[in-house]
């Protein structure tokens, strides 16, 4: 893959080439995924791993790997992976025609998503579809999320708590948004609330160009919540 997009867009792997057809590995943790491996028709197929400050997710260009209207073989293989982390593989590919996802293998698939020229006029949308069914009363269920104080003073540490309609005991992890980075929550036994504590730095770094920072829980099956968006203010003077 080329080096200057990579170096320029580290954090939009799939839409700074939406030319090219990816394998996307997602994982409830994906510090807890080791040494993946993808094979597509034998041939071994470079993994990478998004990271900011962390792992985020693997993912692998496989553009270049696949056999255009023909099935392809793929497998997967892990070196150790976490309990309920795998949740399972996708595609990232441009909007076409494509068949009836209930009756469509990803083997199967593959070869005919290119099956025609695509031409791009327009942003591509960001909001993929979902592609597991779930009953809402599957999913964890963020039931209430604050920051205190409710706005960023420079130097002024602020905490944001979450508490969730399941146990401590059903959920994995609970991540947020913060400024230029993702956090995780650890559990308060005595209130029995998801906390982290967040300070700020100077003026720079409190001007942002979002309103709110998101919430997301993840449970130990794999499922993930609904977000919960906790409103931004900032006061600078005395």
């Amino acid at each position: 893959m080329p080096s200057v997009w990579k170096k320029n867009y580290p954090d939009n792997f799939a839409w700074a080439r939406p030319d090219r057809l990816w394998f996307v590995i997602p994982s409830a943790n994906a510090s807890e995924v080791h040494d993946p491996k993808l094979f597509i028709n034998g041939k071994n197929v470079p993994v990478e791993c998004h990271v900011i400050g962390r792992p985020i997710i693997h993912y692998a260009d496989i553009s270049d790997f696949v056999l255009w209207n023909q099935e392809n073989k793929i497998e997967l293989q892990f070196g150790s992976i976490g309990q309920n982390q795998f949740l399972g593989p996708y595609l990232d590919y441009p909007e076409c025609e494509v068949p009836d996802m209930n009756k469509t293998t990803i083997c199967s698939l593959l070869p005919i998503l290119y099956s025609k020229s695509v031409v791009y006029e327009k942003a591509i949308d960001p909001d993929m579809p979902l592609r597991i069914n779930l009953k809402k009363e599957q999913l964890p269920v963020i039931q209430s999320a604050i920051m205190i104080p409710d706005y960023f003073f420079p130097g002024q540490a602020v905490t944001v708590s979450v508490k969730m309609r399941q146990p401590k005991e059903e959920i994995e992890t609970v991540m947020i948004s913060l400024p230029y980075s993702d956090g995780q929550m650890t559990y308060n036994p005595d209130d029995q609330n998801w906390q982290i504590q967040y300070t700020p730095g100077g003026r720079e770094g409190l001007i942002m160009d979002v309103a709110f920072l998101r919430v997301f829980a993840v449970a130990k099956n794999g499922n993930v919540s609904e977000p919960a968006d906790i409103p931004v203010k900032w006061h600078f003077a005395r």
